[in-house]
């Protein structure tokens, strides 16, 4: 494995906002992978991540074009001949670091826990990544549960914006050019809860591959429950092939649209505080 290094040209701020950061690959799903073989894989992180903890499984999620609607969100009913596996997270002892796993995903996720914890930057997630997902790799063949066949790749940063204003509607006419802030007329009504959500082609040689999703929201910050912007950034792309080489690799590329994507929705006077370096 060779030592990833920032590519040129990408927008870069001595502070950035980031908070979290999740790498995922969606695979086919390996029915005979169960509840029950999650201790014989825990073991195998259990060093780095002493802790478990079971969670309800994610639905599976594609980028698709050209197919009809997509399926609007509600109660979906589905006949299954088993029940279906729960997603496991392993947390690492400081809580900044987990893996999820699942009949058909692998993630793993860093998470700022304290407000002057550092980010460690993308090439080192990433770098410890691939190495998670070859364990689980290995897992998977000396257990004979099937071949991880790759069919989405996701990058998503999580950024927490502080609100230099009391009202959301104004923050966000500071932070994003997506968001004009005004009406064009008066109403005696009191606007809250803002949310912004627009989703991006990716296009290659023509065609589209894959999506880069936007969402700003209102929030509360955990550690001390103030008011603050969230921005959430999801890049979602099928690999060109079902190997985990690809995958990775499409990651590496995802990763480039998230952060154009960053600087593209803020303003260049958040840009200038969160001390942007590049030259933009």
């Amino acid at each position: 494995m060779s030592k990833l290094s920032r590519p040129p040209g990408l927008p870069d701020f001595a502070h950035p906002p980031i908070n979290e950061v999740v790498l995922s690959v969606q695979f086919r799903a390996l029915p005979n992978f169960g509840n029950g073989h999650i201790g014989i894989l825990w073991s195998r992180y259990r060093k780095d991540y002493p802790e478990l903890e079971e969670k309800p499984a994610l639905q599976s999620v594609f980028e698709t074009f050209g197919v009809g609607q997509p399926t609007p969100p509600g109660i979906q009913i589905q006949t299954l001949l088993a029940p279906p596996m729960s997603r496991f997270w392993f947390v690492s002892g400081s809580g900044h670091e987990l893996i999820q796993v699942q009949q058909d995903r692998f993630l793993h996720n860093w998470r700022q826990r304290e407000e002057e914890q550092p980010y460690p930057h993308y090439e080192a997630i990433r770098e410890r990544f691939e190495k998670e997902l070859a364990i689980f790799e290995s897992f998977v063949r000396d257990e004979n549960l099937g071949e991880l066949r790759m069919n989405q790749c996701e990058v998503t940063y999580i950024n927490v914006i502080e609100m230099e204003e009391t009202t959301p509607h104004l923050t966000l006419e500071t932070i994003t050019p997506l968001w004009a802030g005004t009406l064009s007329e008066e109403i005696e009504s009191e606007g809250e809860n803002p949310q912004i959500r627009c989703s991006f082609r990716l296009v290659e040689d023509g065609k589209p591959i894959g999506r880069v999703h936007v969402k700003f929201d209102p929030a509360h910050r955990n550690v001390d429950r103030k008011q603050v912007i969230r921005l959430e950034i999801t890049a979602r792309a099928k690999p060109a092939e079902e190997s985990a080489a690809a995958a990775l690799r499409l990651l590496n590329q995802q990763r480039a649209h998230v952060v154009k994507m960053f600087a593209a929705v803020t303003t260049p006077t958040m840009h200038k505080l969160w001390e942007r370096t590049d030259a933009s």
